[in-house]
């Protein structure tokens, strides 16, 4: 574990750089990521994720869970990966129907540099939430550290006297996660070339068609838990 640790922590100042660039200006940061693949194959991308994963998963073992970090770790890394790979391939077909072509390969690395700052995003809000919840009903908070059933946790959040302003942050974090994301979104028209308005029909496809794998994601979260 030390030496992931170690690992992680080298390369963490150039990924936090990275992932305000791309908050900053996602689709220009992005452009340079694919322009500088085309050119150089490289699996920075795939680097810049497996640090994402771990550095969530890291930052998730601070708050109460009763989940063991290695299991966490490891789930993570299966899902993270699965899940990009799948909506990657759910996102090139919904392009794919609107008329815009473009290697699965760029569209894996625009998701993949899209979900470090969402994520990043999601972990400040999900922090905020829990230290209002440990301020304001610190026996839940307390409780929570012996329930890793996502099931158990809800109920015992949806119990506590500080449930309104915890919900009102997770839902904050969602809607500031969807702003960068539909910014976000533009970097698949710079790959594709296509419209903003054919852009437009390809989200709303792409939404329908993440249905499944969404639901399928959601199974899989619930029998790690």
């Amino acid at each position: 574990m030390k030496d992931l640790i170690d690992k992680i922590l080298a390369y963490l100042p150039k990924y936090i750089s990275e992932c305000g660039l791309v908050i900053s200006g996602p689709k220009t940061f992005i452009a340079s990521k694919i322009d500088s693949e085309r050119r150089i194959p490289s699996n920075d991308c795939l680097i810049f994720l497996a640090i994402t994963i771990a550095v969530t998963t890291m930052l998730g073992a601070l708050l109460p869970s009763g989940k063991d970090i290695y299991l966490g770790l490891a789930s993570n890394a299966a899902t993270g990966f699965f899940s990009i790979a799948l909506f990657s391939f759910t996102i090139s077909i919904s392009w794919w129907l609107v008329g815009g072509r473009a290697p699965y390969r760029e569209f894996f690395t625009v998701l993949t540099y899209l979900v470090g700052p969402a994520a990043l995003i999601n972990s400040v809000f999900v922090f905020l939430a829990y230290g209002v919840l440990r301020t304001f009903d610190h026996q839940t908070f307390d409780a929570l550290a012996k329930v890793t059933y996502v099931g158990d946790r809800s109920r015992i959040i949806i119990g506590s006297i500080a449930f309104i302003p915890f919900i009102c942050i997770i839902y904050a974090g969602v809607l500031a996660i969807s702003v960068f994301s539909i910014i976000g979104w533009g970097a698949y028209r710079n790959i594709t070339g296509l419209s903003r308005m054919k852009s437009f029909f390809a989200l709303l496809i792409s939404g329908m068609l993440s249905v499944p794998g969404l639901l399928l994601l959601w199974f899989i979260s619930m029998a790690v838990s």
